[in-house]
């Protein structure tokens, strides 16, 4: 293992620290109390360095699991807009790009707040992160089943089934092909009295 992060170009200060983190239980470590934007930007460290983060406290579990659950309701709510009576007709970036960017925001930041209830030798880290998985669970099943989200993104696939220029690559395609699958799996597809059944 140590070999590969060597491969890899990570110095030994590098593995010591990303050592440190994942051994060195949380109560011996500082508690900073960073906020949810601190953290996140100890994540993203620039546009392409994404640095998953295994050293927060329970606190910071929980501050980094509201936020990213309130990122994403952002995220959300702007797609829900597009398509609506006065809002900006659905294109690709007011309604897949952001449901792009968010899923790959949002798994991170629950990666980063589920894991340590695997591995973490800290009793009070594990709740938090138990705590963190069940929330950000409910939250994903919430989100996948909002019907304004699926009606922007279905306005846009509409209107993009007829225009004779296709999405600019086959990855834009099968993302829109597997949103509108994921959405017809929740039901959403169907007349509102079958959905509520």
């Amino acid at each position: 293992y140590f070999g590969k992060l060597r491969s890899e170009g990570k110095s030994e200060d590098d593995i010591t620290d990303m050592l440190s983190c994942m051994t060195q239980p949380a109560k011996k470590r500082a508690r900073t109390g960073r906020s949810a934007e601190e953290l996140v930007a100890l994540t993203w460290q620039s546009s392409s360095v994404i640095k998953l983060r295994w050293d927060l406290n329970p606190g910071e579990i929980e501050t980094l699991a509201d936020h990213a659950i309130a990122l994403s309701k952002a995220d959300m709510d702007r797609v829900a807009v597009a398509g609506t009576h006065g809002g900006p007709p659905p294109t690709w970036n007011n309604t897949l790009d952001i449901l792009a960017s968010d899923e790959v925001r949002f798994d991170i930041l629950c990666e980063i707040c589920m894991f340590p209830q695997h591995v973490s030798p800290d009793k009070g880290v594990r709740e938090a992160s138990t705590k963190a998985n069940k929330a950000l669970s409910a939250y994903s099943v919430q989100a996948g089943a909002r019907f304004d989200v699926y009606t922007a993104v279905k306005a846009f696939s509409d209107h993009q089934a007829t225009q004779s220029r296709p999405l600019p690559t086959p990855e834009t395609q099968r993302f829109l092909d597997r949103t509108m699958r994921q959405f017809k799996r929740q039901g959403l597809h169907l007349a509102e009295g079958v959905r509520k059944q």
